[in-house]
């Protein structure tokens, strides 16, 4: 095989501000300064906003930001007419770690029963109690205890499942912690939709059939859209039950700065937003 030499290069860096549109007007100028190869930074769906494009969410997309499958194939079309060569930064070794990162959040859904929990970089047997099997959510703004006492967390209910609530982010509810916050509701005879989430074991078999079921009842019946919502309230009254919750969450919300003295997943140098993958395994490779 042919071996490709990178003479000279000239990297891109893609955002909303420096689309792919914007790099095919620039490829005559770089031609005639004698560029040979283009060096591009990510080009995959990143969190919103991202002016880097190193928080992957999603590394089998086209970031919308930058433009479309199209764009990106016209403007490397015009690369190579001019006979220059692509580099391209994959990202392979980390993601986002953010709700805008759907693999993380099925990890925080589902634990062990995720199909992604092997792709990201995480210590199961932690000797710290509260992170033994629990992924540590650094991302919080004073300790889970303040939290609580404060008032800062809460149980809400969309579409998609139950929700923990921090001011304006929302991570998922774990398949165990539903039959606690179905059981907190108090209120019997629990109506169907939610009868299959009162037993742990019994909801982890069936959990996105059940969930999806739910939308469902939810979206047609203004009675059991009361009943959750009213359960709801009542439970986020309860410290002692938030705390129930919480207790069952594959994960443990904490304090930002707790990953200076521990943390159990590798990340990216100390950035706590990006969550490294298993790279090295085969099947996340491919």
């Amino acid at each position: 095989m042919d071996t490709y030499n990178p003479v000279s290069t000239y990297r891109l860096q893609f955002n909303s501000e420096f689309r792919f549109s914007d790099a095919e007007a620039i490829i005559p100028y770089l031609d005639k300064l004698g560029v040979k190869t283009i060096y591009a930074s990510p080009v995959f769906a990143a969190v919103k906003g991202s002016n880097h494009g190193y928080d992957v969410t999603n590394p089998h997309r086209i970031n919308p930001e930058l433009g479309t499958a199209d764009d990106f194939y016209i403007l490397t079309d015009k690369v190579h007419e001019h006979g220059m060569g692509w580099i391209q930064d994959i990202v392979p070794n980390h993601m986002a770690y953010s709700t805008e990162n759907q693999w993380i959040c099925d990890v925080l859904e589902k634990g062990h029963l995720s199909p992604y929990y092997s792709y990201f970089d995480i210590i199961d047997d932690h000797p710290d109690p509260q992170l033994h099997n629990k992924l540590i959510l650094p991302f919080f703004g004073k300790p889970l205890n303040e939290m609580l006492d404060s008032n800062e967390l809460s149980v809400v209910y969309r579409k998609d499942g139950f929700k923990v609530k921090y001011f304006e982010t929302e991570y998922p509810v774990s398949v165990p912690a539903y039959a606690v916050v179905v059981n907190a509701f108090g209120k019997t005879p629990v109506p169907e939709p939610l009868t299959g989430f009162m037993d742990a074991e019994t909801a982890a078999n069936r959990f996105d059939e059940t969930k999806q079921l739910l939308a469902q009842a939810v979206e047609q019946s203004a009675e059991l859209s009361s009943y959750v919502n009213d359960g709801l309230t009542a439970l986020n009254k309860s410290r002692a039950l938030l705390e129930d919750v919480v207790d069952k969450l594959y994960y443990f919300p904490a304090f930002w700065r707790d990953t200076e003295t521990r943390i159990n997943y590798r990340r990216f140098f100390t950035i706590n937003g990006l969550i490294c993958l298993n790279i090295q395994n085969d099947q996340v490779f491919q």
